[in-house]
C-alpha cells in the first residue's frame, strides 16, 4: 500500500480520500483470454474479466458491500 501526499495528488489538504489499486491476476493469462475471444458486448467483458480475475472480482464485490454497510 502506498499513499501521495495531498499536494501531489492534486486534491485539496482538508479532503480525506483513498485509493485502492488491484494487482491479483495472471497478466499473461488474461491476454491469452482476450486474444483467443475478444469480448464484443459489456457482458462478453464482464464474463472475460470474471474469467480472468476472479479474486479481484470477488475482493471488489467486497469492498463494496462494506462500503454500502457504511452508508446504510
Amino acid at each position: 500500500m502506498g499513499h501521495l501526499p495531498y499536494h501531489r495528488s492534486l486534491m485539496p489538504q482538508d479532503t480525506f480520500s483513498f485509493r485502492i489499486a488491484f494487482v491479483d491476476y495472471d497478466g499473461a493469462r488474461a491476454l491469452d483470454l482476450y486474444q483467443q475471444s475478444k469480448p464484443g458486448t459489456r457482458e462478453e467483458c464482464s464474463q472475460s474479466v470474471r474469467s480472468a480475475a476472479p479474486r479481484m472480482v470477488n475482493g471488489v464485490g467486497m469492498i463494496r458491500r462494506f462500503v454500502e454497510e457504511l452508508d446504510g
